[in-house]
């Protein structure tokens, strides 16, 4: 029997809405939904090739229980009921034994709902220690830096309002690769409202071809650049006033702080001559309204939340801040809660005396502390942990969702930790990795 079933492609951020042909219990084709708001019908190689993910050969159907050493690649197959027995009586004897902030989950990145459930389940067992493979240099600088200026993320897929601006910036990204539907959507902008395009990019990516502007910036110097247009845009009294009137706090001291970067400065640090730099922030600052986007280019470099901060002052400062054709704040349908609500949510926190216990919480409060935003450890200091041993050892890690083998800094030590003092490592994946 044949049949369309509608359903959302998990396979980036921008989570396009999608139509999965069904033959006989097989998925056979994904194709666009022309329905679904975000993509319209459109959808990228990525969600595509779905159904060859589905059914390739190698795909892991059954669970698999290690019966040689670490590292030999010796397997057996094994039940279900087997297998969560297992794990479950493991990890109960790493609690008692070495207590429970020994046990650790580790996940990668969303939209996939490993995010969300690796974390409610190590939480529920009790841990604060709920480990990121790469959060710390994807999204949550981001999170940090535009949480703390106006509340939430709206600067990366969600947020931007393309097809109705007349201005488009983006730095560090490179949508028509990364996140197809929506570059389709800069591209649609273009061609319908002859938008204004300023791409920041060390490289001439594909967009940067389509600009209005290119400025090929000197790598880990974006926020020296947000700086100096910032300087432009507030000197030459571009910026917003009644929006910064109404709405911000602490503009003067914002004034007194960007005279420390003249262009002439700024040019310097960022290899972009500074009539560029002025060109780009008159541009932004005068063409209403205007939206802003970046990516996690800038967040691969130190003081990366910083930089994240200093771009979402830029949408404050021009009033483009939740307004059609700017970037929008999120809003949600009655009744529907956001699975990233459940951060926020007491009862799926750990206990105050254990959350204090969390890796990193005192180095990295923002991120790892109590009050952060996504609290998580970061993946460095986790394996270091593993390591060392301090200042206490992790020797319990269930895996999700991501490859901290392939994606950590440092990968043979990262490796030679894992298979030398983990008492138990549990991996769920697709594929033998």
């Amino acid at each position: 029997m044949d049949k369309k079933v509608r359903s959302v492609c998990q396979g980036c951020h921008v989570e396009c809405g999608v139509l999965v042909h069904v033959s006989n219990g097989k998925v056979t084709k994904v194709e666009g939904d022309p329905e679904h708001p975000m993509n319209r019908g459109y959808t990228c190689v990525k969600g595509r090739a779905q159904p060859q993910v589905v059914h390739h050969p190698d795909r892991l159907k059954h669970p698999l229980r290690r019966v040689g050493e670490r590292g030999s690649g010796k397997w057996e197959r094994i039940s279900w009921d087997e297998a969560l027995d297992g794990i479950a009586e493991k990890f109960t004897e790493v609690r008692e034994k070495s207590g429970v902030e020994s046990i650790a989950g580790i996940h990668g990145t969303g939209p996939r709902s490993t995010l969300y459930a690796n974390p409610l389940l190590i939480t529920a067992l009790g841990s604060p220690n709920v480990i990121s493979v790469d959060l710390h240099i994807c999204y949550q600088p981001s999170l940090i830096g535009e949480r703390w200026t106006y509340g939430t993320s709206i600067l990366m897929e969600s947020g931007p309002d393309y097809l109705n601006t007349n201005c488009i910036m983006v730095m560090g990204g490179n949508p028509l690769v990364s996140h197809p539907a929506r570059g389709m959507d800069i591209l649609e902008a273009k061609r319908k409202r002859n938008s204004k395009l300023i791409v920041i990019d060390p490289r001439r990516i594909e967009l940067a071809s389509k600009a209005d502007l290119w400025l090929q910036i000197r790598p880990g110097t974006d926020v020296a650049l947000a700086l100096g247009m910032m300087k432009t845009i507030i000197d030459e009294e571009l910026y917003d006033k009644a929006f910064v009137e109404k709405w911000c706090h602490g503009f003067e001291e914002l004034r007194e702080r960007v005279q420390e970067y003249p262009l002439e400065k700024v040019a310097e640090l960022t290899w972009v001559p500074a009539d560029k730099i002025r060109e780009a922030a008159v541009l932004y600052a005068t063409t209403k309204p205007a939206v802003m986007h970046h990516r996690v280019a800038i967040e691969h470099n130190l003081n990366s939340v910083q930089t994240c901060r200093a771009l979402a002052i830029l949408v404050g400062l021009t009033g483009n801040l939740d307004i059609p054709g700017g970037n929008l704040l999120p809003m949600s349908l009655e009744g529907y809660v956001p699975q990233a609500s459940l951060w926020e949510d007491p009862q799926f926190k750990p206990v105050p005396e254990v959350d204090k216990k969390r890796l990193g919480a005192e180095t990295y409060p923002l991120a790892s502390g109590a009050d952060a935003v996504f609290p998580f450890v970061v993946g460095p200091l986790a394996n270091e942990a593993i390591r060392t041993g301090k200042p206490y050892p992790l020797k319990a890690l269930f895996c999700s969702g991501g490859n901290p083998i392939v994606n950590s800094q440092n990968v043979k030590r990262v490796w030679e930790s894992y298979k030398n003092n983990l008492e138990l490592h549990v991996v769920a994946d697709f594929f033998m990795t």
